[in-house]
């Protein structure tokens, strides 16, 4: 029949796929294992896992399941939401100040309400940008880890 080396055999995988393992021809049709119970819904389930039933044999709840992706998260696209505008916000303001630099002369009187906005517009607008790339970039690594390959 089979034969296989002692030393390498592992009795937790099928002797078929053990390392040393040669096939050799049988010369008579092997004899089906005795039924034990419950031993019909194990070969159904044999069979449906591999493949050899036909589709409209299988039972409503080993059908094939429909395409359904990740729930979608509502926090999530909020966040997708919020790093947009952080970045486009931050862009913005720092144009908008920088424009600003030109329309004031440093000399006109002194700290006003456009010089103190301003400022908070040149303070803010890197950290605003920085964040909002920061939580896309999160959010991809999120994406990307929760991802799985279609069977």
């Amino acid at each position: 029949m089979n034969r296989i080396v002692a030393e390498n055999f592992d009795p937790r995988f099928d002797a078929r796929f053990q390392p040393g393992f040669e096939q050799k021809a049988e010369t008579h049709a092997p004899r089906p294992p005795a039924p034990v119970a419950g031993a019909r819904d194990r070969a159904a389930h044999d069979e449906a896992a591999h493949g050899t039933m036909a589709p409209e044999d299988l039972a409503p709840e080993e059908a094939e399941p429909a395409e359904v992706g990740p729930d979608p998260n509502p926090f999530e696209r909020t966040l997708w939401v919020f790093a947009a505008v952080l970045i486009v916000g931050g862009v913005a303001v720092a144009f908008w100040a920088n424009g600003l630099n030109y329309s004031q002369s440093a000399i006109d009187g002194g700290w006003t309400w456009p010089r103190i906005l301003q400022s908070s517009g040149w303070a803010l607008s890197g950290p605003m940008v920085t964040v909002g790339l920061a939580t896309g970039v999160g959010l991809l690594f999120r994406r990307a880890m929760s991802w799985s390959p279609p069977e």
